[in-house]
């Protein structure tokens, strides 16, 4: 199990929490209050859970690209099968290739 995965159940609110900025700051800004008491058990599912996207600020093209990012950190790289090190400008940045972006 990855550090972004638990076999315990998290508050949105702590999930959120762990998110870079700016990604942090808006969706806690814009945490539904329902939400404010749920838990999930990884990143992806608490954003999916926190808030409606489309009606948020941001739109939903933004927090797809931030659950994607979320969903895939960890993974490994498909061009050279290493895994997602650094992160540059909210992107995944894969050292062993130089490849910056989703690969997947």
């Amino acid at each position: 199990m990855t550090p972004k995965e638990t076999s315990i159940s998290r508050p949105i609110l702590e999930w959120l929490d762990m998110l870079q900025e700016p990604a942090r700051s808006l969706a806690l800004s814009n945490i539904d209050d329902d939400a404010k008491i749920c838990t999930s058990h990884k990143m992806a599912d608490a954003l999916i859970d926190a808030f409606n996207w489309t009606d948020s600020p941001e739109g939903f093209a933004f927090w797809l690209e931030i659950h994607k990012q979320e969903d895939h950190k960890g993974l490994p790289c498909t061009t050279c099968l290493g895994l997602h090190g650094a992160r540059i400008f909210g992107m995944s940045y894969c050292a062993t290739c130089a490849d910056v972006g989703f690969h997947s």
